[in-house]
């Protein structure tokens, strides 16, 4: 029965090491909200998932074995292999809380930081215009026809890391082609305000030369962090 429980002792260790690593290189350093749903960590959800579920299952053999040992009265000591012992299982289980406290609260706050600064499609058009004028470029006009076709393509990028994959597609499937050239089309994922957006693009040159592009017309859509500008101008008829 005492191999039984430092057995489960060292899957516990184990399960506990390897959840506090992938925590910490999904969160960065608890530096970073990850997003298990499409994002970049997800392939880190089915490890952390198993991780959880091996470490169930050990510490219910633990629990299990110091009752019947306690039950038994059973005084002989037997020297637990690799040397991790129950006390430093215990010691796992206490850093494990810690963690799993740390990163619960981070997560919380992250998404109620969603939830009061949220902004939508037509804040962020606002914002890309007030970015324009500031560095002298003519305010784009609103485009109903972009805007009517803008949610598809909203939903596409947040389903995952897709990049600008699929935007020439959904341009054609859409007809926008054949009413605007040239197209271009700015994205941003887990933002808190329009003015991280801006952020992001004035610091990138390929972003930057779109925001600040001899466009006339465009339309965006922003929902739960994530936002997406579609700018153009209208083909002369």
């Amino acid at each position: 029965m005492k191999k039984l429980n430092n057995y489960s002792a060292i899957l516990w260790a184990f399960s506990c090491y390897l959840f506090i690593i992938i925590i910490i290189i999904t969160t960065k350093g608890i530096t970073h909200d990850p997003n298990f749903s499409g994002g970049s960590e997800t392939p880190w959800l089915f490890p952390m998932l198993g991780s959880i579920g091996l470490g169930f299952i050990s510490f219910g053999l633990m629990v299990f074995t110091w009752i019947v040992i306690f039950i038994k009265n059973d005084k002989t000591e037997y020297k637990s292999p690799l040397g991790i012992s129950t006390p430093k299982s215990i010691f796992a289980v206490i850093l494990l809380v810690i963690i799993c406290i740390v990163f619960a609260f981070g997560y919380r706050n992250s998404n109620l930081g969603y939830k009061k600064i949220n902004y939508n499609g037509q804040q962020l058009f606002d914002a890309v215009n007030d970015y324009r004028v500031v560095n002298g470029k003519q305010q784009l006009q609103l485009d109903q026809y972009i805007c009517d076709n803008l949610v598809a393509r909203y939903l596409k990028v947040k389903s995952g890391d897709v990049g600008h994959e699929g935007f020439e597609e959904w341009v054609k499937n859409e007809g926008i082609d054949r009413r605007f050239l040239p197209i271009s089309e700015l994205y941003i994922k887990d933002t808190y305000a329009t003015q991280d957006a801006i952020k992001f693009w004035d610091g990138s040159p390929g972003h930057r030369l779109s925001l600040l592009g001899d466009f006339s017309v465009g339309c965006a859509y922003a929902n739960e962090g994530i936002g997406v500008v579609v700018l153009g101008n209208p083909i002369s008829q």
